[in-house]
């Protein structure tokens, strides 16, 4: 107060001398809440400002702030399918060593704590299971590039382009087959090659305990089946008696229009034997943003049980299909309808990456559809509804 009131010629007696603009500070205000007054002999101030009321103190008894607590990020707690849990009781060979010694709450909480909470809040956001933490490897199969790291992939698929599905159902299909790519789940029952149908048993049985009405017709032997053909059967089966749909492509037909994210394929690669066993069974989804992509390509979670690709694990973008046909380099094949085969001729190499083995066998694409319940009233035939399936 005194430091604004030096120098203003205003003598003690209170007589006004001559016209002056005093600024008078109030204790506790900044410069914008100066209150300037205009003095004239003989004159009332004249407010040329509006003054803010003075700051409110706080009671002396008021008892000071606590922010509310902040709950702990926890993974989501979603059911567990019946095959993964006697998995577990008869601590089988193929799961981590730490689910088999310290039991799965406590692999699951190891596993949670060796994440950044970034990628905390992300999982949580995806609504990833709690019991697919447990299984999640500590390393990425390729650390030299962060991108490739399970926590980069996570990021990635927090935000895809493209248009997402109509139903929930298949939003979440979508988003199970996206998430068990990019964590990079091991192979169910220890596989290897022979795993890419046991890569369904993640996805599968978690969405038949999530979405009941849509997908209680679904048997448990179908949803764990190990073999493709079995596969192809009982989804043919619930194809007919509409509660599914399954589509056949000619290798020469397929286009990126057919392929809906959330579904799945099972396509035939050379040599394929009675049992099915050299078919390659897959899911689909959109691409995400941050790969700058043409918004309408779609790319292929499975399992992969190849050597240079570390021990058998599933993996985003296997196969990619864009609407673009010049949109090539995300893999040595290109696109999975190409027609590339490496070297050129007629001796190419069906192990070489370099060549598409799904137009050297001239496959049939199998696509299986999951439908919600409401579009199976449109599609289910007159007769009675099978429990068989």
């Amino acid at each position: 107060m005194q430091d604004n009131m030096q120098n203003t010629n205003i003598p003690k007696t209170g007589r006004i001398l001559t016209r002056r603009r005093v600024l008078i500070g109030f204790a506790g205000a900044s410069a914008a809440g100066l209150l300037t007054v205009r003095l004239s002999l003989g004159g009332k101030p004249n407010l040329l400002a509006s003054v803010p009321p003075p700051a409110k103190l706080p009671s002396p008894d008021a008892q000071p702030f606590t922010p509310p607590p902040v709950a702990p990020l926890v993974p989501a707690a979603k059911p567990i399918p019946a095959w993964f849990l006697a998995s577990v009781n008869r601590k089988a060979s193929w799961l981590p060593a730490n689910i088999r010694t310290q039991g799965l709450d406590a692999a699951i909480q190891m596993r949670w704590n060796l994440f950044s909470d970034q990628t905390k809040h992300q999982l949580v956001q995806l609504q990833v299971p709690a019991w697919w933490i447990a299984l999640v490897p500590e390393a990425s199969w390729n650390p030299k590039d962060p991108g490739q790291s399970i926590s980069g992939q996570i990021q990635n698929i927090t935000n895809l382009s493209g248009r997402p599905p109509d139903s929930e159902l298949n939003r979440r299909a979508e988003l199970l087959l996206l998430a068990a790519g990019a964590l990079q789940m091991p192979t169910p029952e220890g596989l290897g090659k022979q795993g890419c149908t046991a890569f369904l048993r993640y996805i599968l049985p978690q969405l038949k305990l999530e979405f009941p009405n849509d997908l209680g017709w679904m048997s448990d032997t179908l949803a764990t089946t190990l073999d493709s053909q079995d596969l192809i059967n009982q989804f043919q089966r619930a194809s007919r008696e509409g509660f599914a749909r399954e589509r056949v492509i000619p290798f020469d037909r397929l286009t990126v229009g057919d392929i809906q994210p959330g579904c799945l394929m099972v396509a035939g690669k050379p040599l394929s034997d009675p049992h099915g066993l050299n078919n390659h069974v897959m899911g689909w989804g959109r691409v995400p943003m941050s790969w700058s992509w043409h918004p309408g390509a779609m790319i292929a979670v499975g399992n992969t049980g190849l050597s240079q690709f570390g021990p058998p694990h599933a993996a985003v973008c296997q196969e990619y299909m864009s609407p673009d046909p010049l949109e090539n380099g995300h893999n040595q094949h290109g696109q999975i309808n190409s027609h590339n085969v490496w070297p050129p001729g007629r001796d190419f190499s069906t192990a070489d990456p370099r060549t598409n083995v799904y137009f050297v066998r001239n496959a049939n694409f199998i696509i299986m559809d999951l439908l919600p319940a409401a579009a199976q009233r449109v599609a289910r035939k007159p007769g009675p509804l099978s429990s068989r399936l």
